[in-house]
């Protein structure tokens, strides 16, 4: 039986109720043109040959946020060690990079808190990254309380 982290049984539900579901493949108006989101913030970068208007079934998407998750997680590891955190910080962070992307992850204030072992700055830090293309969204505001919530605990 193949056993799943802490982290990664906080994560899914975690992110399933923020990145949302689309179960049609669909160009975003926020995305560039070339990319199309389909199932919980998955692109056809991620998965291949996904064309817009394809269908996907909410356990199919839940399954390819289980699947694509830890790949998220090696590369977060790059940049810090992400297994000497607690479950629920762990999540919050990948839920925070899977959003933003590795390389804005590893450049962020985040990480060099992190470093610092200002865990607490590290948290509040969330709170900076709630724009998409320079635009305010209070959705993603939102989004960035909750994992600065979950980051906060020490469980």
């Amino acid at each position: 039986m193949n056993r799943k982290p802490a982290w990664l049984l906080i994560l899914v539900p975690f992110l399933m109720g923020w990145e949302g579901i689309d179960l049609v493949a669909r160009h975003q108006a926020i995305d560039p043109p070339s990319v199309i989101t389909y199932c919980i913030g998955r692109t056809n970068a991620d998965g291949g040959h996904v064309r817009p208007g394809q269908h996907f079934s909410r356990e199919q998407c839940k399954e390819y946020l289980i699947h694509d998750s830890p790949k998220y997680n090696a590369a977060l590891m790059a940049c810090y060690p992400m297994d000497t955190l607690p479950p629920n910080r762990h999540a919050a962070l990948v839920s925070f990079g899977y959003n933003v992307g590795p390389g804005t992850f590893c450049k962020s204030s985040v990480v060099r808190y992190l470093k610092q072992g200002r865990i607490r700055d590290a948290c509040n830090a969330l709170l900076r990254y709630d724009r998409a293309n320079g635009r305010y969204l209070k959705g993603l505001h939102n989004r960035r309380v909750a994992e600065r919530a979950l980051c906060l605990r020490e469980d």
